[in-house]
């Protein structure tokens, strides 16, 4: 485990799942695991006047409050913003070894604001993940953009993310992933 002993009393954990996101604290179905949650791309803690979002694309499994010992809660009370990053499994070996050897990488971000945004953290998590990479292209002096023009792509909503851009296969359109 890599600890992330955030100072947050009584907080509330957002996390991203798959096309959602998840509040810990109350979204929860009866039987849920409560010792490991899967992250897709952020953990957020929240508590007062303060919001942590934190970002991982090495270790997506994570604990709240402690890390886990096989107790297979039922109950998890949030009195902690200790977040636990999970990276190597050594509790069993039922499909492979229970232990792992080699140079490994982590990487971890954290940013902070004054109150919960999901949308912000999903825009922070999701950079961590796919961050820019930019690709040299020829000059087109000719080309369709106003001399004065600074972008290409503008997205006016916040909460809708340009998640890839190319150019399309057949005609001189592109093809974004929004």
């Amino acid at each position: 485990y890599f600890a992330f002993p955030f100072a947050a009393e009584k907080p509330t954990f957002r996390y991203e799942v798959p096309c959602g996101i998840v509040n810990a604290n109350k979204d929860m179905l009866p039987g849920a695991c409560l010792d490991w949650f899967t992250v897709q791309h952020f953990v957020e803690v929240a508590s007062g006047d303060a919001a942590i979002a934190w970002a991982t694309p090495d270790a997506p499994l994570v604990c709240f409050q402690d890390i886990n010992r096989g107790k297979w809660q039922t109950k998890l009370d949030f009195t902690t913003g200790h977040l636990f990053a999970y990276v190597m499994n050594n509790y069993w070996h039922t499909n492979y070894k229970a232990g792992q050897d080699g140079d490994f990488s982590f990487r971890f971000a954290i940013t902070s604001r004054p109150k919960a945004d999901s949308t912000a953290s999903a825009q922070f998590g999701w950079g961590v993940s796919n961050p820019l990479i930019a690709v040299p292209v020829e000059a087109n002096p000719n080309g369709p953009l106003a001399a004065a023009s600074g972008s290409l792509i503008e997205v006016a909503e916040p909460n809708v993310l340009l998640i890839g851009a190319k150019k399309a296969e057949v005609g001189d359109g592109l093809v974004l992933r929004l």
